[in-house]
């Protein structure tokens, strides 16, 4: 399977597509900074990924997370009523984006999905299943 590279407009689309109230990974590079440097950054981020993508390598360093405990109910005291999150740093969240992109179209393109497959898939909502499941009562 081939990956195509990224380029710099597509890192920008990226960027000013993340939400800036997500909470900053390890590196405590927030979506906010990653915003500001926008046009100064796409070009060498665009380089990074497609090194990555070339060579195959995921930094060790991109898959570290802070692991934050949030709460399942209201009045949680006990360690199952908490369910943990991990956050990610920014960057990862952008190398992410560009390889799931990546990984979409190359399913759609060869046609590996079944057409009964709804969740994950984009435009696809939980009707469809529930209609099936209607006609089939």
């Amino acid at each position: 399977m081939f990956i195509d590279p990224t380029t710099p407009d597509e890192i920008s689309r990226i960027i000013r597509s993340l939400d800036k109230n997500k909470s900053a990974g390890y590196d405590e590079i927030s979506v906010a900074a990653l915003q500001s440097l926008n046009p100064k950054i796409n070009t060498p981020l665009a380089c990074i990924i497609n090194n990555m993508i070339e060579t195959g390598i995921y930094p060790d360093s991109l898959k570290e997370g802070i692991v934050v405990p949030i709460p399942k109910c209201v009045n949680a005291r006990e360690k199952e009523d908490f369910r943990p999150i991990t956050i990610l740093s920014s960057i990862n969240k952008v190398v992410e984006t560009v390889l799931n992109q990546r990984l979409e179209n190359y399913l759609d393109k060869i046609g590996i999905m079944d057409k009964n497959q709804f969740g994950f898939v984009k435009k696809s909502s939980c009707e469809p299943p529930i209609m099936e499941l209607n006609h089939l009562a």
